[in-house]
């Protein structure tokens, strides 16, 4: 079974948002479950350099900071190659890893050449601690190698 767009966009969505309730955001949702007026929300504090937060259906800018800052593109190579490995692979099918992604710099799970691991939990790992082997393995196995999936993308 493979995932669709929208099971894509939502295991991504959940895996790239990092909101932090304080006590106070807490109590806000218990007094409105209750029925009781609101505690006031405690914004967080946003420490990335840039950000943009958007309402997909009308387009309103909901949140920005720095929003037209230029900056490289982190890890979003590393997005897209778990979103087309999604598209592309099996949950259960088996990627092997190649001497290249378990030498890969910033790679840190301990995988060894020829080791082999079900597609879903490449992606998930890959995408949960930023893994650079784990996005050369789904390269590979979808492209063939890295040069020929740079094409695809």
């Amino acid at each position: 079974m493979k995932f669709n767009s929208k099971q894509i966009l939502t295991v991504l969505t959940i895996l790239t948002l990092n909101f932090q309730f304080s006590t106070t955001n807490a109590e806000s949702i218990g007094s409105i479950v209750q029925n009781q007026a609101p505690a006031p929300v405690t914004i967080p504090q946003i420490e990335a350099d840039s950000v943009i937060l958007i309402e997909t259906q009308s387009g309103r800018v909901v949140y920005e900071k720095n929003a037209d800052m230029i900056l490289p593109p982190a890890s979003t190579t590393k997005t897209l190659t778990c979103i087309i490995g999604l598209e592309q692979l099996l949950p259960n099918e088996m990627v092997v890893i190649s001497e290249d992604a378990a030498y890969t710099e910033d790679t840190t799970f301990p995988w060894n050449p020829g080791d082999q691991v079900q597609a879903q939990k490449l992606v998930l790992g890959t995408m949960l601690v930023s893994d650079n082997g784990g996005a050369v393995a789904i390269a590979e196995k979808v492209g063939g190698n890295v040069s020929n999936f740079a094409r695809i993308m």
